[in-house]
């Protein structure tokens, strides 16, 4: 009777190029397995079941931070078109093409006074 394998391996019947057998933990190995495997594999006479490892928490990843919104701060005055049209549009503010700064800022004024600051 062959003796039983305490943990899951992989052996070749003929080293190096043999075809792979598979033994599970628990199967009886064949003769001609035991004598390539080292005692360390299999059970001991007596010994019911493999000790089975203690179970380790899985590690924790740390929590995404929530992006806070930017503080919704206006272009200088003298800033580019193109500045004022992308702030308009970050608050809401549809304009339409070809619209000057100026009447952007007019338009960014009227909707909230207190985000430009006379300079």
């Amino acid at each position: 009777m062959g003796r039983i394998v305490k943990y899951n391996v992989f052996v070749r019947k003929d080293p190096p190029s043999g075809p792979v057998t598979a033994l599970r933990k628990g199967d009886e190995a064949p003769e001609w397995a035991e004598a390539l495997l080292g005692d360390h594999v299999f059970q001991e006479a007596g010994e019911n079941e493999t000790p089975k490892r203690a179970a380790r928490p899985l590690p924790t990843l740390p929590k995404k931070e929530e992006k806070k919104p930017e503080p919704t701060v206006a272009p200088e005055l003298g800033a580019h078109v193109s500045k004022w049209r992308s702030f308009a549009a970050k608050i809401g503010i549809d304009v339409p093409k070809g619209t000057a700064r100026d009447e952007i800022i007019e338009m960014v004024r009227d909707k909230n006074p207190d985000l430009i600051e006379e300079g």
